[in-house]
Order: structure tokens, then C-alpha cells, then sequence
């Protein structure tokens, strides 16, 4: 049922498009978003799979896998964002598409920079057994 969403989501996005051709630039910054939704997707799964406590914080993506999702959920979920935010801006005029593609990346980037960040100091033998939201008082 999780998934029913975005498949109703993508077949209402398909009909959609721009006259504006899709360029090469627009290839690049849709890969660079691939990119950096994949390392949010496999820090995420990491801090999960460590930390029992970790949750999901995002709405949308609660809405969607819940709060504590497995391996799996989560790759289908990036899936589906990937092919939804394809739709999306293949719908966009050109001069509109690099941004939200822009805005993407730099977003998913620094969700993954962020729970990198927290799973390496998490690591350590201060915080080693400490959820990542939760820090000692020094």
C-alpha cells in the first residue's frame, strides 16, 4: 500500500511536459541529484540499522515508509522519488529545471553530509552507544 502513492504520483506526471528539450546539462544535474539521493538513501540505512532509537524525520518520507524503514523500503522509496522528480522537472521549463533539480541535489547532499557526520562521531568511544540525536554533556 506504501507504495501506491507514488505510482499514482508518477502516472499523473507522465502525461506533463515541457516543450523545452531535455540537454545535456539537464542530464548532468539529474545524475548529480541521483547521486546524492543514493548517499542520503545508504546513510540513512546505515544510522538505522545501528541505532535502534534513529527515526525518520521527514513527513513525506514517513508518510511513505514509515518511520523505521528497512533496507528495501527505503531503495524503493528512492525509486520512486528519483521517477518522480524526473517527471516533475521534465514538466518544468528549462530555465526553472536546473534549479529544482539544483535544489534537490544540494538537499539530499546535505542530508547525507549530516548523517555521515553523526554515524563517524557515533563511532567513537564517547558516543558509541549513544543514538545520534543524543549527546553527553560536557
Amino acid at each position: 500500500m506504501k507504495i501506491t502513492y507514488p505510482l499514482i504520483l508518477v502516472s499523473l506526471c507522465t502525461g506533463c511536459a515541457h516543450n523545452d528539450p531535455w540537454t545535456r546539462h539537464d542530464t548532468e544535474w539529474f545524475v548529480a541529484y541521483t547521486v546524492s539521493l543514493t548517499l542520503d538513501v545508504h546513510s540513512t540505512n546505515r544510522l538505522i540499522e545501528r541505532y535502534p532509537d534513529v527515526r525518520e524525520r521527514n513527513p513525506v518520507v514517513v508518510a511513505f515508509i514509515g518511520e523505521r524503514p528497512n533496507t528495501d523500503e527505503l531503495v524503493v522509496g528512492a525509486i520512486a522519488a528519483a521517477t518522480i522528480n524526473f517527471f516533475i522537472a521534465r514538466a518544468l521549463p528549462s530555465r526553472y529545471r536546473r534549479k529544482y533539480l539544483a535544489l534537490w541535489t544540494f538537499g539530499h547532499t546535505a542530508l547525507a553530509i549530516n548523517n555521515f557526520k553523526y554515524y563517524v562521531e557515533c563511532t567513537g568511544p564517547v558516543y558509541c552507544n549513544q543514538p545520534p540525536y543524543v549527546r553527553p554533556i560536557m
